[in-house]
């Protein structure tokens, strides 16, 4: 029996020890230990803080943003820290354009995500209408003023001047819509379905 026992341990010798894993450990990683309810507000905005994002309002474009502002569960628990971001794609809408969120990267793990924006509704293109913008437009009415004076008889200032004036006018009157999102603008997604981590 002793000769048994003794076979038996040197045999397990060669079996490395397992230490058992902490349950403390265990919970870090345990997938669905955090729920946020459907109808939770996610505050994101813009990955470039240095120019204006611009999109046409009858296009789909994909987008990524960030969260700006931490958001726990009903527990108190660190859910989403801010700086994560948020994967989808700007979609037309009445009046602008949706963002409609499908993924959420947290802690280098990507989740799926149902979550949409309000309506960011479009306005004239900044860019028509900006200093150097309007000064192109009135060079070009000014220019076909004095060519239309010239064929009708006579260049006047009043030609030239009011070419100037319908060229401004015509360039903000036929400047597209667009949707703007603009650096450190920030807007709420809100869940759709609840998200479990």
């Amino acid at each position: 029996m002793k000769a048994i026992l003794a076979a038996a341990l040197v045999g397990m010798s060669g079996i490395p020890f397992m230490a058992p894993v902490p349950v403390v450990a265990q919970q870090l990683f345990e997938l669905g230990a955090y729920r946020l309810q459907q109808g939770t507000v996610i505050p994101v905005g813009s990955l470039n803080s240095e120019t204006p994002e611009y999109f046409y309002p009858d296009t789909v474009y994909p987008l990524e943003v960030a969260v700006t502002q931490s958001i726990y569960d009903s527990q108190g628990r660190l859910v989403i820290p801010a700086g994560s971001r948020i994967h989808g794609q700007m979609e037309p809408a009445p009046g602008g354009s949706r963002f409609v969120g499908t993924s959420i990267v947290i802690g280098g793990r990507t989740y799926s995500l149902r979550a949409s924006s309000n309506i960011i509704h479009d306005e004239k293109d900044p860019r028509q209408y900006s200093g150097e913008a309007i000064v192109a437009d009135a060079a070009i009415g000014a220019a076909a003023g004095a060519v239309l004076g010239a064929l009708t008889g006579g260049v006047s200032v009043g030609n030239v001047l009011g070419g100037a004036v319908a060229g401004v006018v015509v360039g903000n009157v036929t400047a597209p819509q667009v949707v703007v999102l603009r650096p450190g603008q920030s807007f709420n997604l809100t869940l759709e379905a609840p998200l479990n981590l």
